[in-house]
């Protein structure tokens, strides 16, 4: 895959110009809040931006942004703000695990090749950083998006105070795993690394889950 229009955000000017983006298609597009958007300046910023352990990168056409995602690199400490996220995968060792948020496309790009490419960073920076494993959440209408990509629902959706109703959804960059469902990076992936010993067991709780789930179950509330 081409990745000549792949940005990451190294210098405050960078940072700012996503922070414009996001404030157009999160606030201004969709409405919603966001606890740390200035409304004066007309920019969504936040800490974890500038945090050591995350990366912020973005597809540009020409001069403009047209994508962006955040990714964060968990360690020990990381972990500890995820926690309720990722107890369903508590024998993963945090230095394997990955948290993407802040995925945005402007709306000319959405059926564009942004989505395919956005989420190929993230394999790419799996192997860079040796990490096995990702999670991020999606509006539910998106499910089927985030599943052509094999990507999977592991818990039940939840009503968040600031993004709405969310489905957690697993990433699990395992060659065997990919082949078996025909995802588009598999052949790529599988030149690259072998599975870990982590797979099966991933699988296997997520299939915990879903035995045990209701066909129909409203969105619980998360409480803080």
């Amino acid at each position: 895959m081409n990745l000549h229009d792949v940005r990451v955000a190294v210098t405050p000017d960078d940072l700012a110009r996503v922070g414009a983006f996001r404030y157009r298609i999160y606030v201004e597009e969709q409405r919603k809040f966001a606890a740390h958007a200035d409304h004066d300046a007309r920019t969504l910023i936040e800490p974890l931006d500038r945090k050591a352990s995350s990366l912020v990168y973005t597809i540009e056409r020409g001069d403009e942004i047209v994508a962006t995602m955040r990714v964060e690199f968990l360690d020990e400490e990381a972990q500890a703000r995820h926690a309720a996220a990722f107890a369903a995968f508590d024998f993963i060792p945090p230095t394997q695990l990955m948290h993407f948020t802040r995925l945005m496309i402007a709306p000319a790009a959405r059926n564009s090749d942004a989505m395919p490419k956005l989420l190929f960073l993230g394999f790419a920076l799996a192997l860079l950083k040796d990490r096995r494993f990702g999670l991020l959440t999606c509006k539910p209408e998106l499910v089927p998006v985030f599943e052509r990509y094999a990507c999977l629902q592991y818990a039940d959706a939840y009503v968040d105070e600031e993004c709405g109703e969310q489905v957690p959804m697993a990433i699990l960059g395992e060659p065997h795993y990919l082949r078996a469902c025909g995802a588009p990076l598999a052949e790529w992936l599988v030149r690259h690394r072998t599975d870990s010993p982590y797979s099966q067991r991933v699988l296997e709780r997520i299939d915990a889950w879903r035995a045990g789930r209701p066909r129909a179950r409203a969105a619980r509330r998360l409480v803080a």
